[in-house]
C-alpha cells in the first residue's frame, strides 16, 4: 500500500474493505490518504496490526515487555523469553537491544 502512494488516484482508483461480520463479508469504499510508511500502513484500518511485527513477535514482546517490569521474574523463564525474542526478532532491533540491557542488568542474562 505504501507502494501504492505515488500512483493513487481517486479519480479512477478507490479502496475498498472486507470484513467478515457475524459470519458475512461486509464491503465498505474507505477514505484515501496517504499514511506514509508500511509500518503506518500496517496500524492502519487496512491491516488492523497492533504494530509492524508479525503477531507471534508482538506476543513475545508484549511478554517480555511485562517481564522487565514485573519484580518477581525468574532467570529461567527470561532466558526462555530470550530465546524467542531473538529467533523472531532482527539482531539488530531495538526492542531487542533493551530486552538485552534491562535483562542483563537483572542479572537475568549472563
Amino acid at each position: 500500500m505504501a507502494s501504492l502512494e505515488p500512483y493513487f488516484d481517486p479519480e479512477q482508483d478507490a479502496w475498498f474493505d472486507l470484513d467478515l461480520v457475524d459470519g458475512e463479508v461486509k464491503i465498505e469504499k474507505r477514505p484515501w490518504y496517504r499514511r506514509g510508511d508500511a509500518d503506518a500502513w500496517l496500524k492502519s484500518e487496512a491491516f488492523d496490526q497492533k504494530s509492524g511485527y508479525a503477531p507471534e513477535t508482538e506476543q513475545a514482546i508484549d511478554e517480555a515487555s511485562a517481564a522487565m517490569n514485573a519484580d518477581d521474574f525468574n532467570q529461567e523463564k527470561a532466558q526462555e523469553i530470550d530465546f524467542k525474542l531473538r529467533r523472531l526478532l532482527a539482531e539488530n532491533d531495538p526492542f531487542l537491544r533493551r530486552w538485552e540491557y534491562i535483562a542483563q542488568k537483572k542479572g537475568w542474562l549472563k
